[in-house]
């Protein structure tokens, strides 16, 4: 895989919930990487600026090329309140790609997916990839978010649903069941979640994505009920702010 630095421009921001945004790229064909991969985003003006780079998992899948996605959850940071100013038509600086927490085509194996809040954007392209591939894959997505209101992707995920048969999905929230009208899942993946919605948790690979400390939780659940280290893939978000 090439690594390149290159300017990237702004087609369309699409605001996904209220504190989470998508700045949709054109790399006019002059980047290539692979579903997991991330990049590093560089907003600087100056190089004093060390503020201004950061690095970000694509939300987008290489079937989607030339184009690709970055999903971000609002903050405080310098970083975060420059992102949040783009608009379509600027341009920012890329490098990449870079990374090991790439989807594994080990089909005779389930991907578990265990996401976190914006701990979802590296899943949405490896779901991506797979069903417009039609690859043989089989997954099942556990993902837990604050509120309804805040699962990023939720209308794509129900629609990449219908047309991949081999993608199950499992929502929980965390803080609010919406005023009584949410009838899912209540609370954080536990191990409960974990064995009652996974048929065999011995013949499958774990990709878990979120907080570090959402991370490091899932991984001590896993090993604690006999899965090996060599099932799990794992990539830690930090920089929420």
């Amino acid at each position: 895989m090439k690594f390149v630095e290159l300017e990237a421009e702004i087609v369309e921001r699409i605001i996904e919930t209220p504190s989470v945004i998508t700045l949709k790229c054109d790399t006019h064909n002059n980047f290539d990487y692979l579903p997991g991969h991330y990049i590093g985003i560089d907003l600087r003006s100056s190089l004093s600026d060390y503020q201004l780079i950061k690095a970000f998992s694509l939300a987008s899948s290489p079937t989607e090329l030339p184009y690709i996605m970055i999903t971000f959850k609002k903050g405080e940071s310098p970083f975060k309140k420059k992102l949040e100013s783009l608009k379509v038509g600027d341009k920012i600086k890329i490098k990449g790609p870079y990374g090991n927490f790439l989807f594994q085509n080990n089909f005779s194996k389930t991907a578990i997916m265990i996401a976190g809040g914006i701990g979802i954007t590296p899943f949405r392209g490896m779901i991506k990839y797979v069903t417009d591939k039609k690859l043989p894959a089989k997954i099942k997505l556990l993902y837990s978010s604050k509120t309804q209101d805040e699962i990023t992707f939720h209308k794509e995920l129900e629609e990449l649903k219908k047309i991949n048969k081999n993608l199950e999905i499992k929502y929980t929230l965390t803080r609010d069941n919406n005023n009584g009208e949410w009838n899912g899942s209540m609370g954080r993946i536990d191990e409960k979640i974990i064995i009652d919605n996974i048929k065999d948790i011995h013949n499958a690979i774990f990709y878990i994505c979120g907080t570090p400390s959402m991370v490091e939780n899932m991984i001590a659940i896993l090993k604690s009920i006999g899965i090996k280290e060599e099932n799990l893939r794992y990539e830690k978000f930090t920089g929420y702010k």
